[in-house]
């Protein structure tokens, strides 16, 4: 698989996802299977993305999409490591999480925003989870919310992704974590809890720059279920909902239903339509532009944002994230640009 193009990282993940997929799959038949793995496509896009002869060309096909990782090179370490994130924009902190503590081979250390009156060490940490009501401990070098976990005190009560623990017990567990940071928990915008209120509610914003300026190529939003628990995965049972790029304005909001994509004009716990337009729109694409401008080594990225009531925080930025629930809305080879983009760079390395 390397020699015919893939990364050491995709080489084996390609061959695996292939194997599932084949043998997973129940929207598609043999004959169909067959037909998207020619076309480049694992057979679940066929019912995701509504694959057909006609229009199979607007959407990026996987294993082409597979092939060009790492799209940034070395420029991804800088945002692979959510620690290193931190760093490279310290000129837009104010966008990020604050940082607490990072527990690594069974150390705790200080981090930037930890308040001067708080030591490295357990007793801290307690004492500011009491004093802050949760926490979000994340994995330095995780993606796609693997290893999150959301730590919360209430009522003299310790929770662990909202399920109550004993004291011993959440001790036990912090004792037990390692190559984690310890951040600010974020609550999401008034108007996007109202939808759904147990889980952040991210928004997904894709960006290319190609030889500036940077430019929004598509953005999603997604909402937690009952079913999907804290992280809002749409695989995991989590809604998704399509922004317009242009204005912020949500549609056709979705979810799956085994591997068919079905709309969900409706939350399917709260019944709250889903609707309206995302707060700080402008801003957001503002600031993402100026991020971009900064840093133009990065020339294809995901960023991962929770809307607050008076602006915005970056979870995580992706260096080659998945398009999956992002080409529903916006198929990526519709768009000229970004197709100019991925053409250029299947020239580059050959493909």
């Amino acid at each position: 698989m390397r020699l015919r193009g893939y990364s050491n990282y995709f080489a084996g993940k390609v061959i695996k996802e292939v194997i599932d997929d084949f043998r997973n799959t129940k929207d598609a038949n043999l004959k169909q299977k067959i037909w998207a793995y020619r076309k480049g496509f694992l057979s679940d896009k066929i019912a995701r993305y509504g694959l057909n002869n006609e229009n199979y060309k607007y959407y990026m096909p996987d294993f082409d999409y597979y092939k060009l990782h790492p799209i940034n090179g070395n420029w991804s370490k800088w945002i692979d490591d959510k620690l290193s994130i931190k760093y490279l924009l310290y000129p837009f902190n104010e966008y990020l999480p604050e940082y607490y503590f990072l527990i690594k081979d069974k150390k705790i250390l200080k981090l930037m925003d930890l308040p001067k009156d708080y030591n490295p060490d357990l007793e801290s940490v307690i004492k500011l989870l009491k004093r802050k009501g949760a926490l979000a401990l994340k994995l330095v070098s995780g993606s796609k919310g693997v290893g999150f976990y959301k730590i919360s005190f209430k009522n003299n009560k310790f929770f662990l992704n909202d399920e109550e623990l004993l004291s011993d017990e959440f001790i036990r567990f912090l004792d037990n974590l390692d190559g984690y940071i310890l951040t600010e928990y974020i609550l999401a915008h008034t108007d996007i809890r109202k939808v759904y209120s147990a889980s952040p509610n991210a928004i997904r914003v894709g960006v290319f720059n190609d030889n500036g300026p940077p430019e929004i190529f598509g953005a999603f939003i997604r909402f937690g279920t009952k079913k999907s628990g804290l992280i809002e995965h749409a695989i995991a049972g989590g809604v998704f909902c399509g922004i317009n790029i242009k204005d912020g304005t949500l549609f056709k909001p979705k979810r799956y239903h085994g591997e068919q994509t079905i709309d969900c004009p409706n939350h399917p716990d709260t019944g709250i339509a889903i609707k309206g337009k995302i707060p700080h729109w402008e801003h957001i694409k503002n600031i993402i532009q100026d991020i971009g401008n900064y840093v133009p080594q990065l020339k294809y990225i995901g960023y991962d944002i929770v809307i607050t009531e008076h602006g915005f925080k970056i979870l995580e930025i992706n260096s080659h994230q998945s398009l999956t629930n992002m080409q529903p809305f916006y198929p990526l080879l519709q768009n000229d640009k970004i197709k100019n983009f991925f053409v250029s760079l299947n020239h580059k390395k050959n493909i």
